[in-house]
């Protein structure tokens, strides 16, 4: 009996939350609201975009010197001014006549590893997210159209 009593208060508890949370729902469907949620979604959305953006291009940067010597080992063509400076500084790296070149290539491998670990890892790690970010933006989208 006394379960029973237990178990009834904790249905009405969870009935009065439900009913709460409808309200709230409610209230937060309205046209100010919903604009409220648009752009909220947009800013996540945005952030997430800026945070990929800049890390790419970090990436993309960082792999010039590696990129340049690549294309001088394997011959590949490039403009005149960039393939003169290419062929500089893979003399330079390959015969370790430079250290400052050396260097400056292996730091640019490691920071191109960093930024595309950094870059793809949220992508791959939050993947179902960055999903159901995409999804709410598109429905608010439609939702906000209609």
């Amino acid at each position: 009996m006394a379960s029973r009593a237990v178990n009834r208060d904790r249905y009405r508890q969870y009935a009065r939350f439900l009913r709460n949370s409808a309200d709230r729902l409610n209230a937060e469907i309205t046209p100010g609201g919903l604009d409220q949620l648009v752009s909220q979604v947009h800013a996540e959305r945005n952030k997430f975009m800026i945070w990929e953006i800049t890390w790419l291009l970090v990436a993309i940067i960082a792999a010039g010197p590696v990129v340049m010597i690549a294309a001088v080992q394997f011959e590949v063509a490039l403009p005149e001014p960039i393939a003169t400076r290419a062929h500089i500084f893979h003399l330079q790296v390959v015969t370790i006549e430079n250290m400052v070149a050396w260097s400056a290539t292996l730091i640019s491998i490691g920071v191109f590893v960093v930024a595309a670990v950094v870059a793809f890892s949220p992508i791959i790690l939050h993947g179902d997210a960055v999903k159901d970010l995409e999804q709410a933006n598109k429905v608010l989208k439609t939702r906000r159209k209609a």
